[in-house]
């Protein structure tokens, strides 16, 4: 995760502002602010700090993304399919998955991930 460095910060009482120029600063800050999030893993866990984001999953191999039911409920995520692997959406830790199918198989597909309340999550796109 890519968290904002604030510029006046420091790290063993040197300044970073004596360490990193500006546009390091603020190309990481940029980063920690993107809607976007490229993701290699084959394996994926949904979580409260993806909501709002938009997944590129770009792994040639099929991917299981994990919705457990510990999540805040309004989290909404889309994800993309932007490799070649299919994309599988499963509920864990007791979590039920309300959709009409759990795999996106399209490449350059989406689908939009919602927790909803308590343990339930929606999975909406063309799914099989």
């Amino acid at each position: 995760m890519i968290k904002r460095i604030k510029k006046d910060a420091t790290i063993h009482g040197a300044s970073l502002r004596n360490k990193l120029n500006k546009e390091v600063i603020d190309v990481v800050n940029d980063l920690a602010e993107s809607p976007y999030k490229v993701i290699a893993d084959t394996t994926y866990e949904i979580s409260d700090a993806d909501n709002q984001k938009i997944l590129f999953f770009t792994s040639n191999s099929e991917v299981t993304i994990n919705l457990k039911t510990k999540v805040n409920s309004r989290v909404e995520v889309l994800c993309v399919k932007d490799g070649t692997g299919n994309l599988v959406f499963a509920g864990i830790d007791g979590a039920t998955v309300n959709s009409v199918g759990t795999t996106l198989t399209d490449q350059y597909g989406g689908a939009t991930v919602l927790k909803r309340e308590g343990a339930l999550w929606s999975v909406l796109g063309n799914l099989v």
